[in-house]
């Protein structure tokens, strides 16, 4: 199986990912809803774009890189790593999902500069706080953290 076949098989999976969460999102109340509706609205977007370029590689292109340069580890380590982030904003919250998932995944993909991703993943959080909380204002779920240590 060439490089284009697997891409088209993981955008595939990305898309139904995308519309199951899409499906679930559309159940949330207008307010907490209004994020997860759009973060998976422009996966399921990019996902159709990727699966568009892969149509495109598999009709175009006859030498492809094989299976062996495919990293399945990384792929599946994506894909659970995502699962277990949109479980976690669930009970955690979006930040404190972010702050856990953010570095496990960037060094579970081979990055080994640890303040560099550390930093990545406090700016990461602090823009998602800043552009939702302050500039768009739209509630974020509540932190378990903060129900915890305020009672």
């Amino acid at each position: 199986m060439n490089k284009a076949k697997i891409e088209l098989l993981s955008s595939t999976l990305v898309t139904i990912f995308s519309i199951f969460g899409l499906i679930e999102a559309w159940g949330y109340s207008a307010t907490s809803g209004f994020l997860p509706r759009i973060v998976l609205f422009i996966m399921l977007a990019l996902s159709l774009i990727w699966i568009a370029q892969s149509l495109k590689s598999i009709f175009q292109l006859k030498n492809q890189e094989k299976t062996a340069d495919f990293e399945w580890g990384k792929f599946f380590l994506i894909i659970s790593s995502s699962s277990l982030f949109v479980l976690g904003i669930s009970y955690l919250g979006v930040i404190t999902s972010s702050v856990i998932f953010t570095p496990l995944l960037a060094l579970g993909l081979g990055y080994r500069n640890v303040k560099n991703v550390i930093i990545a993943a406090l700016v990461f959080c602090t823009l998602i706080y800043v552009v939702f909380r302050v500039v768009l204002r739209i509630p974020l779920p509540p932190e378990a953290i903060s129900a915890l240590l305020m009672g």
